[in-house]
């Protein structure tokens, strides 16, 4: 390796100033010209041009703050000499002692130190800058001695903080929501299948507490039906990017068996894979429709059991139930099998369309008020003569 890097690389100069860096590689015939020729000066100030950094220097036995063009223009001073009250006064005053601190009482070595502040006001608005602080000297030591100044350097990353601060009220929004969701939620590492978080509704799904789930598998809580189906919906969500839906029932520790809906969708946080589980508790809404299917049957079979036509009308007219009286009824008497259907059609329109029968027009009119609730009972006999013969009927 000795003889190597003489003849390869002769002399490396490396310039960096915050964020900004530039690499020089040199070779022997490279550096007598280089040396006479460039200006050194010039380089540090390109350098620092290209980066967007401000360089300030300060002395603390005289209380004079110098800056160069772009720190001055970041802090809307001049460059001359400022003194640290001045500085001050373009910090917000909420962040003024954090800065009073760093350049009082600077670090005790030349290792840079770095703090925030905001400057500028609600009217002008608001800018964030980073400043860095250290102190001269190979390892501090020369200032260390002297303690007559320090230096650093002056960034604008108000554009930085936006986006965190965007970050910030994002993941809070996100917390919220998981946290208030009704649904249950939860995350399950794609690496090792365990669940790393659950909100509230989850836990209250399955009658358990945090401690008792965190750490689990999806498959140890019963979500997935078969390791069968698990394979073929991992399939799905890893491979194809599909999202994954099923229905499901499991059994609480209090014994309580409930009905679930399941959304399983793949989502990515700090570069890592997780399924988010998404579970809808239907228990009460199964438990709904069958008591509903039940009283349908039970009504359905009141309503054939009675001895005379009945329709019942809403509010406009249409007809919501018939039983089967009714449809013989109808047909019976040449009305048509749309009328002995009866469900969905107006009877209002199909009284109309007997005008100027007085008999429709009075079974209209009673059939209005009763609903318009201008009377409790409406009462008409009519005649309706079918192919059987003449025949009366108490509407």
């Amino acid at each position: 390796m000795g003889g190597i890097w003489p003849d390869f690389l002769t002399a490396l100069i490396l310039v960096g100033i915050g964020w900004s860096c530039s690499l020089l590689l040199l070779d022997r015939e490279t550096i007598p010209r280089l040396l006479s020729s460039l200006n050194l000066g010039r380089l540090l100030h390109l350098s620092l041009e290209s980066s967007d950094l401000g360089i300030w220097c300060y002395e603390h036995q005289q209380d004079r703050i110098f800056l160069d063009g772009r720190a001055s223009l970041l802090l809307g001073l001049p460059t001359r000499a400022a003194r640290l009250a001045e500085f001050l006064e373009c910090v917000v005053p909420e962040d003024r002692e954090r800065i009073r601190r760093i350049w009082l009482h600077p670090p005790t070595t030349a290792a840079p130190g770095t703090v925030e502040f905001r400057v500028g006001d609600s009217h002008r608005g608001l800018r964030h800058l980073s400043l860095s602080s250290g102190l001269p000297g190979r390892g501090g030591k020369r200032r260390r001695r002297s303690g007559a100044m320090a230096m650093g350097t002056l960034q604008d990353v108000t554009e930085r903080k936006k986006v965190e601060i965007a970050l910030r009220e994002s993941e809070a929004r996100f917390s919220t929501i998981f946290r208030t969701c009704p649904a249950g939620i939860a995350l399950c590492r794609v690496a090792d299948g365990f669940l790393v978080d659950v909100n509230p509704a989850f836990l209250h799904i399955y009658g358990l507490e945090r401690q008792e789930v965190i750490g689990m598998t999806s498959f140890a809580l019963h979500l997935w039906g078969s390791p069968q189906q698990r394979e073929v919906a991992l399939a799905s969500i890893l491979i194809d990017g599909r999202g994954y839906q099923s229905e499901r029932s499991i059994r609480r520790p209090d014994g309580q068996v409930r009905h679930l809906l399941i959304s399983v969708d793949l989502v990515f946080l700090d570069s890592e894979r997780y399924l988010q589980w998404t579970l809808l508790d239907v228990t009460e809404n199964r438990r709904s429709q069958a008591l509903a299917s039940r009283n349908e049957i039970l009504t359905n079979a009141i309503m054939n059991s009675l001895d005379v036509a009945v329709a019942v009308l809403d509010r406009e007219g249409n007809i919501l139930r018939t039983n089967r009286k009714w449809s013989e009824f109808a047909l019976g008497n040449g009305a048509g099998e749309e009328l002995a259907a009866g469900v969905g059609l107006n009877y209002f329109e199909v009284c109309r369309r007997s005008f100027p029968e007085a008999s429709a027009t009075e079974a209209l009119a009673g059939m209005q008020a009763v609903l318009e609730e201008r009377l409790p009972v409406a009462s008409i006999e009519y005649p309706c003569h079918g192919p059987a013969g003449e025949r009366w009927y108490l509407l």
